[in-house]
């Protein structure tokens, strides 16, 4: 028998999927709506986690264990392989808010659940010093109980952190007390909240959005002391992010910077040819990203843009994904150079080639009179970014604050890449990094 050893970091995704995306230039209820184009991509939060980690740098330090089967986990299981990405497989014979639709699965049985369990229990007691991070991500397919995933999480030696997102049935996995780092969305919170019948019921209407997030704090701790947790990282799409630390008198805000102002300081004079070939279409009004004249004030002096654009020509024959110094170099050709989206301001094709012109104030109310840009975002898979980014930089770092940051700044990218989760453009990743403003609460004040 082979013996199961896993890498720094245990990703255990259970629910593995084949994903379709379909694009549409106008979606109408009770019509036929013919799609014109289609893409392909796996996904599965785990999956997606284990991408992001990809691309991250950690290529080989992730191991994912998958319940797969059939052709299409042959599927998911060949583009892991193509990515290096180790894997154990278990076989098995107009709102602006995304939609899924999922197909059946083949019913989980309990011999599957128990070799499942098995090879968990393998990989965490063969890990030895290596394994520093086991990361539960998603809930169970059919047939399989978070039961098998708490008993998972009972198995977590004292030296390595547990990090759980958002899993149905979540409680069993609390219990155990075993669990270190927890990364929820804002509904979610409310629903582990009321499901736990800690505090106050919180309320969470997506429809008006309104979130009672003053109680978030007193329900965080709250949590954290009862399950003996000792971090929950909580998000809100676009929107702030917390993150709650026990034992901490303060907690920490996550101002997420405006997408539409963070493209035009890396493309300047180039943002045009960026919405040309990134953007097909337009997402319904609400998601409507407008230029804001205030971002583009601090560029109004024609010197300044002067040597920005000549700053911009002369980088043209640099490399558009990575820096010196920082992880995300990618081993196969980045999603954007396959799909032809300009994701790079030096893009094939998209380069640039002109001289600047003397009359750069001109050419900014230019762009600033043109029409409210519409970004085509792809939020789903954002939250497994955050969640793939957020524990590699952990564990580079061992800075919680910066760690967060760096998976909601990777999130954000991830949304401009319509045909794959998981993936995102590392220069964008750090734009919106420097971007993202941290603030410090008291947790009386």
């Amino acid at each position: 028998m082979t013996l199961l050893k896993p890498n720094d970091i245990l990703i255990i995704g259970p629910n593995a999927a084949s994903q379709t995306t379909l694009f549409f230039d106008d979606f109408r209820a009770h019509n036929v709506n013919r799609a014109y184009k289609k893409s392909h991509s796996i996904g599965g939060k785990g999956q997606n986690c284990a991408l992001a980690c990809h691309k991250f740098g950690f290529t080989k330090k992730v191991t994912l264990l998958q319940t797969v089967g059939g052709e299409t986990g042959q599927y998911v299981g060949n583009v892991l392989r193509q990515k290096d990405i180790h894997h154990v497989n278990i076989l098995d014979a107009s709102t602006g808010f995304m939609t899924e639709l999922i197909e059946p699965t083949s019913l989980i049985t309990e011999a599957e659940c128990a070799d499942f369990e098995s090879n968990a229990r393998q990989l965490i007691t063969n890990g030895g010093d290596i394994m520093k991070m086991i990361a539960i991500c998603g809930s169970c397919p059919n047939g399989m109980t978070s039961r098998t995933l708490a008993t998972i999480a009972s198995l977590k030696p004292p030296s390595t952190l547990l990090y759980v997102d958002a899993v149905k049935d979540i409680e069993l996995i609390l219990e155990t007390r075993k669990v270190d780092i927890i990364k929820i969305n804002t509904e979610e919170f409310s629903q582990i909240v009321n499901q736990l019948k800690l505090g106050r019921i919180v309320v969470s209407d997506r429809r008006t959005d309104e979130l009672n997030v003053r109680e978030f704090p007193q329900l965080a701790h709250e949590l954290m002391d009862h399950y003996g947790i000792s971090m929950v990282a909580v998000t809100n799409g676009p929107k702030r992010a917390f993150m709650f630390q026990r034992g901490s008198p303060v907690y920490h805000t996550f101002k997420i910077p405006d997408l539409v102002a963070v493209l035009q300081r890396m493309y300047f004079t180039n943002l045009n040819l960026f919405i040309e070939k990134h953007v097909e279409n337009c997402l319904p009004p609400t998601i409507t990203l407008e230029h804001r004249q205030k971002m583009l004030e601090w560029e109004s002096e024609n010197e300044v843009c002067l040597e920005r654009m000549r700053k911009l020509q002369r980088d043209t024959r640099m490399s558009s994904d990575g820096h010196p110094g920082r992880p995300g170099g990618d081993m196969v050709p980045h999603p954007s150079s396959q799909l032809g989206s300009a994701l790079s301001p030096h893009a094939k094709g998209n380069g640039l080639n002109g001289s600047a012109r003397n009359d750069s104030a001109r050419q900014l109310d230019d762009m600033t009179s043109k029409p409210p840009i519409q970004l085509l975002l792809n939020p789903l898979g954002a939250g497994d970014t955050t969640n793939g980014v957020f524990i590699c930089e952990y564990l580079q770092s061992r800075d919680p604050l910066r760690a967060f940051a760096m998976g909601l700044a990777a999130a954000t990218a991830s949304c401009l890449v319509t045909d794959f989760t998981g993936y995102y453009d590392v220069n964008i990743m750090y734009k919106v990094f420097d971007g993202i403003q941290v603030e410090k609460h008291s947790l009386h004040q």
